[in-house]
């Protein structure tokens, strides 16, 4: 995934307080009946409730292309989530997360939809469950 960024707001942000954010992830269930999670473009495992860091980088100027990506709404974290279930037959999890006070991130666009790339991000609850 990469965050598309406008010639106007191409400048790294400072979060002036926590930014509620959200992100899906694919859940595969293990053998113990716990799911394992995701992140849908990278493979990374992720654990819910966690903190995560990343560097950030972005190339010519117009996207961002290392960083913890999210989107800035509920309603289009599902809709992308919505879109990668009917080209697999994976489960998805849309995650209700945090950027901290006091991060760097960037805000853009993925897919037509606001989104945000950040060096941390707070995966704080699992908020909807897409099922297969």
């Amino acid at each position: 995934m990469c965050l598309y960024l406008d010639g106007h707001t191409n400048k790294v942000l400072t979060a002036p307080s926590d930014i509620t954010v959200y992100k899906h992830l694919i859940a595969t269930p293990n053998a113990d009946s716990t799911a394992r999670y995701v992140t849908p473009y990278q493979y990374n495992d992720v654990e819910v409730p966690s903190e995560v860091t990343a560097n950030m980088s972005y190339l010519h100027v117009t996207e961002v292309n290392e960083a913890i990506h999210a989107f800035m709404l509920e309603c289009d974290a599902h809709d992308d989530a919505m879109e990668e279930f009917k080209l697999t037959s994976h489960s998805y999890v849309v995650v209700k997360c945090i950027i901290p006070k006091g991060t760097k991130y960037y805000i853009g666009s993925f897919a037509d939809r606001k989104a945000c790339a950040t060096e941390k991000l707070i995966y704080k609850e699992i908020v909807e469950t897409i099922t297969y």
